[in-house]
C-alpha cells in the first residue's frame, strides 16, 4: 500500500479488510429493504453510484482513517452492485429461461474480467492506475434509465398498477408484441384484489410460519457454506506452488465452462440436486489435491477442478437464494442470507492460514465444508420448472407436490413417456372382421365358389 504498514501498524491493512467486510454487512441489510421498499432500480443505480465514487477515490487517501473510511464506504456496496441487477432479472424473465438469463452473463463477464486483470495489473505495476481502470468499468453498470426497467413483480407487489402496465407495454412494443386491452384490466383487477388484502411485511416475517421458516434457514445455511468455500478456493491459491498470476487467470476462465454447465444442470437436474452434485464433487476433488501436494502438476489440476465446481455451485446458491423467498420480502431476504455469508467469509483467510499447522488442512477444511453444504441443499424446495412466489402464503405452500427424489428431467421424461402411451390407448383402432365375399370386394377379386355336393 505504500504506507509503511509494517511493523508495529502491521494490523492496519487487516483492520481497513475488517471495516469492509463490516460495511457489507450493513450496506446488505439497507439495501436489501431499499430495494423491496424503494424499488430495485434504486437500489442498482445508488449502489453502483457509491462503488463508483468511492472506487475512484481510494488511490487519493495519504492516511490511515481516510483509507479505512473509504474502504467502509465501499463495503457497503459489497455484493448489492450486482445482486440487485440478478433479481431484477430473474424477476423478468419467464420461468424456462430463468437459468440461462441469470447465469450467462456471469459467465461472460467474470471470466473476462478475472483472466485479464491479473496481467493488466502485472503489466502496470502501479495499483494506483490499475484501481482507477478497474472502477472506471462501473460507469457500465449505471445504465440510461430508458434501458431497463423496474420489475413487474416488485411494482404489482406495491400495488403500483399504473406504473407496471407501461412496463408491460413498453416490454410487449420492443418485442413487438400485440397484447389485447383485457389482459392489461384483468391483470390490473387482479393486483388490486390481492394488494387489498396486504400488510406491510418485513424480514422477520419470514420466520413467521413453519414451512418458510425452515426453507428460509436451509437457504441461508446454504448460500454461507457455498460463499464461504467459494472465498476459500480463491484465498487458497497461495497455498499452491505456482505462478499467482497464472493460477488465478486459470481459475478464473474455469467461469465460463462452470457457468455454461450450471445453465444446462438448473433446468436438467434442478437446483437442489445441482448443488448437492457440484458441492459433492468440489469436496472430492479437495480431498485428492490436499493429498497430493507434493505432486505439483497433479495438485494443481484438481485444485482448479475444485473451484470448477465450486464455482458451478455459486451459481446455483445464487439462484436458490432469490428464487425462494417472495417477491415481497426477496430484497431483504436475499440482503440477510448475504449478511450471514459475509459473516462466515470472515473465517476464510484463517482456512488459507491453517496450512501453518499443516499443509493439508486447508483443503480438507473446504471439502468438509462443502459436503456439510450439498447435504443442507438437498432439503431445499426445488424452484426449477416453477413460478417464483409473490406473497408470503404462496411461498408457504411453495413445492409441496415435489418428492424427495424429484429431478426435472426425468419427470419430463416420463412424462412424456406416459403421454405417448396414453395417446397410443386414444387412437387404438378396434379390430374388425370381414366374410369372404366382403373381402374379396375390398380387394377387388373374386370370390371362392362354394363347393356343393351333387
Amino acid at each position: 500500500m505504500q504506507m509503511n504498514w509494517v511493523c508495529d501498524e502491521s494490523w492496519k491493512p487487516a483492520f481497513t479488510q475488517s471495516m469492509f467486510f463490516f460495511g457489507g454487512i450493513i450496506g446488505t441489510l439497507f439495501f436489501g429493504y431499499a430495494a423491496d421498499h424503494f424499488g430495485r432500480l434504486w437500489a442498482l443505480y445508488s449502489a453502483n453510484g457509491l462503488l463508483l465514487v468511492t472506487g475512484l477515490a481510494t488511490p487519493f487517501c495519504q492516511n490511515f482513517v481516510a483509507f479505512t473510511v473509504i474502504r467502509f464506504l465501499m463495503g457497503l456496496t459489497h455484493t448489492t452492485f450486482f445482486s440487485v441487477f440478478f433479481l431484477l432479472t430473474l424477476e423478468n424473465v419467464s420461468i424456462e429461461k430463468r437459468s440461462f438469463i441469470g447465469n450467462i452473463s456471469l459467465a461472460v463477464a467474470l471470466t473476462v474480467g478475472g483472466v485479464y486483470q491479473p496481467w493488466l495489473l502485472k503489466y502496470l505495476q502501479d495499483w494506483k492506475i490499475w484501481h482507477h481502470a478497474l472502477f472506471i468499468q462501473v460507469l457500465f453498470a449505471i445504465v440510461p434509465r430508458g434501458f431497463i426497467h423496474e420489475s413487474v413483480r416488485w411494482l404489482a407487489s406495491e400495488g403500483r398498477v399504473e406504473e407496471s402496465i407501461e412496463v408491460l407495454k413498453a416490454i410487449a412494443k420492443f418485442n413487438k408484441k400485440t397484447v389485447e386491452p383485457h389482459i392489461y384490466k384483468s391483470f390490473e383487477k387482479l393486483v388490486i384484489k390481492e394488494k387489498s388484502h396486504e400488510s406491510q411485511k418485513s424480514w422477520l416475517d419470514l420466520f413467521r410460519t413453519p414451512r418458510l421458516r425452515r426453507n428460509t434457514i436451509l437457504m441461508i445455511i446454504t448460500w454461507m457454506c457455498i460463499s464461504s468455500m467459494f472465498d476459500g478456493h480463491i484465498r487458497n491459491i497461495s497455498n499452491l506452488k505456482y505462478s499467482i498470476y497464472w493460477t488465478f487467470s486459470i481459475s478464473a476462465a474455469l467461469e465460463l465452462p462452470a457457468d455454461l454447465c450450471t445453465v444446462w444442470s438448473l433446468n436438467a437436474l434442478g437446483r437442489r440436486w445441482s448443488a448437492f452434485l457440484s458441492m459433492t464433487l468440489s469436496a472430492l476433488a479437495m480431498i485428492v489435491c490436499g493429498f497430493n501436494l507434493h505432486n505439483i502438476p497433479l495438485a494443481t489440476v484438481f485444485a482448479m477442478m475444485g473451484r470448477f465446481f465450486i464455482t458451478f455451485a455459486m451459481n446455483t446458491g445464487a439462484q436458490i437464494s432469490f428464487e425462494i423467498v417472495p417477491t415481497e420480502l426477496r430484497g431483504q431476504g436475499n440482503a440477510l442470507a448475504n449478511v450471514f455469508a459475509l459473516g462466515a467469509n470472515f473465517f476464510s483467510p484463517y482456512i488459507v492460514y491453517s496450512s501453518k499447522a499443516w499443509e493439508s488442512l486447508p483443503f480438507m477444511i473446504l471439502a468438509l465444508g462443502s459436503l456439510f453444504g450439498a447435504v443442507t441443499a438437498l432439503f431445499l424446495p426445488e424452484t426449477a420448472d416453477v413460478d417464483l412466489p409473490d406473497t408470503i402464503e404462496e411461498a408457504e405452500e411453495f413445492d409441496k407436490h415435489h418428492t424427495f427424489f424429484y429431478v426435472p428431467i426425468v419427470h419430463k421424461w416420463r412424462a412424456k413417456k406416459e403421454a405417448k402411451e396414453e395417446a397410443r390407448r386414444n387412437f387404438n383402432i378396434p379390430q374388425i372382421t370381414f366374410s369372404e365375399n366382403e373381402t374379396s370386394l375390398l380387394s377387388n377379386r373374386p370370390a371362392k365358389a362354394k363347393k356343393t355336393g351333387c
